[in-house]
């Protein structure tokens, strides 16, 4: 789903008005474009949802960290969150835009801004009800539906959290049960 249908679900479930681009210029799109970045990065930050996470190797910068550690590394441009090192016995430490380390190498994944495109429906679920979270109350001016829209929100985010959990939970046992049975 792209970012306007993501909006659009969101502006329908509170009877507003619909956009065609965040860039229409309209009491919603303006709303919409305000919002949709940072919602988008705490929702996708909040929880492990499928299909968000990207691995890279990292760049070493030539400057060195004042202490501490001994190389510093440039996270990627579109890097929300740190997922895994590729070796998590060497101490690291995320630090604004860079990653401080004393390897000499390092791979990470990491959760990245997820665009427009394939997004797991519980991800697209929680999308939409932080968005309405944050447009129930300018475009409505109403205290109830800003406080139902963020029930919705935080219901939606919750059951969302336990889905990929189990999901995830599944694969591993999966995994686990398949070495078993190879040791078998």
């Amino acid at each position: 789903m792209t970012s306007v249908q993501i909006c659009n679900a969101a502006l329908s479930r509170l009877g507003a008005n619909l956009i065609t681009s965040l860039e229409d210029g309209t009491k919603e799109a303006n709303t919409c474009k305000a919002n949709w970045e940072s919602v988008r990065n705490s929702v996708l930050r909040g929880a492990s949802w499928p299909g968000t996470t990207k691995r890279a190797s990292l760049a070493r910068l030539s400057d060195t960290p004042l202490f501490g550690y001994s190389y510093q590394y440039q996270l990627p441009s579109d890097y929300l969150k740190l997922v895994t090192v590729d070796d998590d016995t060497i101490p690291h430490k995320v630090e604004g835009k860079t990653l401080l380390s004393d390897a000499e190498t390092v791979n990470i994944e990491y959760v990245y801004k997820a665009e427009d495109g394939f997004l797991d429906a519980g991800l697209v679920e929680a999308l939409i009800t932080a968005m309405m979270e944050v447009l129930a109350f300018p475009l409505t001016a109403s205290a109830a539906m800003s406080e139902r829209a963020a029930a919705k929100a935080a219901q939606s985010l919750q059951q969302a959290k336990g889905d990929t959990t189990f999901e995830q939970d599944q694969v591993e046992d999966e995994l686990n049960y398949s070495w078993l049975n190879a040791r078998l």
